[in-house]
């Protein structure tokens, strides 16, 4: 436990995330199914209420927030970064 260093530790738990990891796990995806990539995009942007998937700077502001002075007196969190899906 890194308490009494004043160290925290915290968890960005993302859904799916359009970078390029995730673009090519989609064209490996569109190809094994037959579909196109954009395809596997609508399909994965559905699984969100909004109807798109989070954006790297979302990801990135919920980190840097961690990484803040204001967030010193949270410890031990995992906090979903992925537009109120819960599963």
């Amino acid at each position: 436990d890194g308490g009494e260093f004043n160290v925290t530790s915290n968890a960005v738990l993302p859904g799916w995330v359009r970078t390029e990891m995730a673009e090519r796990s989609a064209r490996a995806e569109a190809r094994a199914r037959g579909i196109t990539p954009e395809q596997v995009w609508q399909e994965r942007n559905a699984l969100y209420a909004p109807g798109r998937v989070a954006t790297p700077r979302e990801v990135a502001e919920m980190i840097a927030f961690f990484a803040a002075e204001e967030s010193s007196g949270v410890s031990g969190q995992e906090v979903k970064v992925a537009l109120g899906n819960t599963s």
